[in-house]
């Protein structure tokens, strides 16, 4: 919760995006032992399958939030966005 916190505050996005990049790297091995050592999911059928399908969720996660975190607030504005901001103040 506090990272999608983070996430939402300008000043904080990137230091909050390398945290949880770092956290989601973390926790990659102990799903993927979990996953490849059949450890038992709790009540849930699908155990090893669903620990499995975790892994490339958790990959996307690790670059969904690189790319709005960290790569795409320090791009520049585009033509577009200064025209629109130019128009309104004249």
């Amino acid at each position: 919760i506090l990272g999608a916190i983070g996430l939402l505050i300008p000043g904080l996005q990137r230091l909050t995006s390398i945290a949880l990049i770092i956290f989601l790297f973390g926790v990659l091995p102990a799903n993927i032992y979990a996953a490849v050592t059949f450890v038992e999911f709790g009540a849930h059928a699908y155990g090893p399958v669903y620990l499995l399908a975790r892994l490339p969720f958790q990959l996307f996660l690790i670059w969904w939030v690189y790319y709005f975190g960290i790569r795409l607030p320090s791009r520049p504005p585009s033509v577009s966005q200064f025209a629109s901001k130019r128009a309104k103040t004249t």
